[in-house]
């Protein structure tokens, strides 16, 4: 167990974190942004052996439930998970200065009903937002992809799809042997030679292997993905508890 301020992190225990940008203005401004960040989130998640059963971009602020068994690999987590995308993100944009509010919030869910209301939550946040009257409608908190591997798109099939589609496919394909960062220029590039519904499949197949959440822990908190939905549906609470770490 560690604790830092009044925020108590424990050993093997879920914690809900919160990150929103420094200036409050928006972070993630197209789906290169969004992606991006969830190549760097995937690799640090490898390298610390993190586990996330929620996770939810928003304009501006970030939710994610994870966790580890050394608390002190979830805090390095997120450090370095943080400092990775805003370096890429402030080289891209040709930006200075921080990108997200210092410090992060978080809050322990050690499990139950507790651990069952934050995913609900993260996961309804762009319901909440106005953005989405489902959250599975909703691309980024990446709960369509529990399982679908195609929940936003037409299915890929490469011998139907262009040239420039199945040199992207194969090109990001070998950077996922890898684990390897998706960069914003290496996804602009690719993206820029697909058509609409192209740049839709390429987001699909892009998310269906880069997502970090464990989707059988999710399963297994709420006995099955149908019983998930119909408790994120039935959702009308909030989390009041989010500490400063």
């Amino acid at each position: 167990m560690k604790q830092r301020g009044r925020a108590i992190f424990r050993d093997g225990v879920y914690q809900h974190i919160y990150q929103r940008s420094a200036d409050r203005n928006l972070i993630f401004k197209n789906s290169i942004d969004a992606i991006f960040y969830i190549s760097v989130f995937h690799k640090y998640s490898l390298l610390y052996e993190v586990e996330t059963i929620a996770f939810c971009l928003m304009g501006n602020h970030i939710h994610t439930l994870s966790r580890a068994t050394d608390p002190s690999r979830l805090l390095a987590f997120v450090r370095d998970c943080s400092s990775a995308f805003a370096r890429g993100y402030n080289t891209y944009y040709n930006r200075m200065g921080h990108l997200f509010q210092r410090p992060f919030g978080s809050a322990p869910k050690p499990g139950g009903k507790r651990l069952r209301t934050c995913i609900s939550y993260i996961n309804n946040n762009p319901v909440e937002a106005g953005l989405e009257q489902n959250m599975e409608n909703y691309v980024w908190n990446l709960f369509a992809y529990a399982d679908r591997s195609f929940p936003f798109s037409e299915k890929l099939v490469l011998r139907k799809t262009s040239k420039a589609m199945r040199q992207s496919v194969s090109e990001v394909s070998e950077l996922m042997k890898e684990d390897a960062v998706l960069t914003q220029v290496f996804l602009r590039n690719i993206f820029e030679k697909l058509n609409g519904l192209e740049k839709k499949q390429m987001r699909d197949y892009i998310l269906k292997r880069y997502s970090p959440v464990n989707y059988s822990q999710l399963r297994s908190t709420f006995g099955s993905f149908e019983e998930a939905k119909h408790a994120m549906h039935s959702f009308m609470g909030r989390e009041y508890d989010l500490k400063c770490e």
